[in-house]
């Protein structure tokens, strides 16, 4: 009798657990990753459509949070696990507190974002003294102040209207601003107003804005086994991507609610950074590559441009470990 008793008792403890771990194990393997609707982020909804995360062994949802001060909370929250951003907004949100980590280079900008402004603005210089909307501490706010740091001129010399890119973009065709710091498609949409043009983009400041994974630095530190399943996921969408661009880039388009043309045409703004760039970009702590530099190049502007109230050291926040060792 006693000794049922004890096989009883053991049994229980057994499932509790084996219980108490599934639960464990189901809580790992839910991972939340935010995008937005911008092109160069919509390969994680590939990934997650066509199981390539699941294929990894790893359950991702993806979440969408399109206001950057939303996501900044979220992730500071722990209600998200990893952002799509750029890495000017990642060093922006780590200044403002964020403990988050740079894993992955996504895409870098090739004429997705730009300013557009009415036709006798010819240079950046020329931009004084006019109105520009634009989302203050958005990619198109540091593009602007980048390039007015450029020319001299700082924005306190502009006069900044604050309002999202669709916005921005919207507000410029509709007559109601000088110029907006903005992206595709208001970009090309410049032109319907009828003294629009387009100043200047990303394609004239190659590397300046690069599109990144960053990782909340608590979950990449206690699950680096899944944050590289989370990588190499992504690099088997662009793969099939490249490979069955046809049923990719309806996938793709779906997702932006857009039309095939309406996504390729974004995209065209942008150009993807594969495993071999990665390895590149990133380097390793002893032989750091441009993503250092990209991002310390961001952080002097945000602090010059009063944006940010102090600096942080690039190298502790760029992890060149989890690409180095992803194969």
């Amino acid at each position: 009798l006693k000794m049922k008793k004890y096989l009883i008792a053991v049994g229980l403890i057994m499932v509790l657990l084996v219980a108490g771990c599934a639960t464990q194990e189901a809580e790992k393997e839910t991972i939340k990753l935010n995008v937005f609707t911008w092109a160069g982020y919509a390969p994680f909804i590939l990934a997650e459509e066509k199981g390539f995360f699941t294929d990894e062994g790893v359950n991702v949802e993806t979440t969408w949070i399109e206001d950057v001060g939303e996501r900044r909370v979220a992730m500071a929250s722990g209600n998200i696990d990893f952002e799509s951003a750029t890495l000017d907004i990642v060093s922006l949100n780590i200044v403002n507190g964020v403990d988050e980590v740079v894993i992955l280079e996504l895409d870098r900008s090739n004429g997705g974002d730009g300013i557009v402004a009415t036709n006798d603005i010819k240079t950046v210089a020329d931009l004084k003294g006019k109105t520009i909307a634009t989302r203050e501490g958005d990619p198109g706010h540091f593009l602007l102040l980048y390039l007015l740091h450029e020319a001299g001129l700082s924005q306190d010399d502009v006069i900044i209207q604050d309002m999202d890119a669709g916005a921005a973009g919207a507000a410029f065709v509709a007559g109601q601003v000088d110029a907006a710091a903005t992206w595709e498609p208001w970009i090309s949409q410049a032109v319907e107003r009828e003294d629009g043009s387009v100043l200047i983009t990303s394609a004239d400041a190659p590397g300046l804005i690069v599109d990144v994974l960053a990782g909340r630095t608590e979950f990449v530190d206690n699950n680096p086994e899944e944050t590289k399943a989370v990588l190499r996921a992504w690099f088997k969408a662009l793969k099939f991507k490249d490979e069955h661009p046809e049923e990719a880039y309806q996938i793709l388009a779906d997702a932006m609610k857009l039309s095939v043309a309406e996504y390729k045409d974004i995209e065209s703004g942008l150009t993807w950074t594969y495993y071999e760039d990665n390895v590149e970009d990133f380097g390793t702590k002893e032989n750091p590559g441009k993503m250092y530099e990209v991002m310390r190049n961001a952080q002097k502007i945000w602090y010059e441009e009063g944006v940010s109230d102090k600096q942080i050291n690039a190298d502790d926040y760029i992890r060149p470990e989890f690409i180095q060792n992803l194969y």
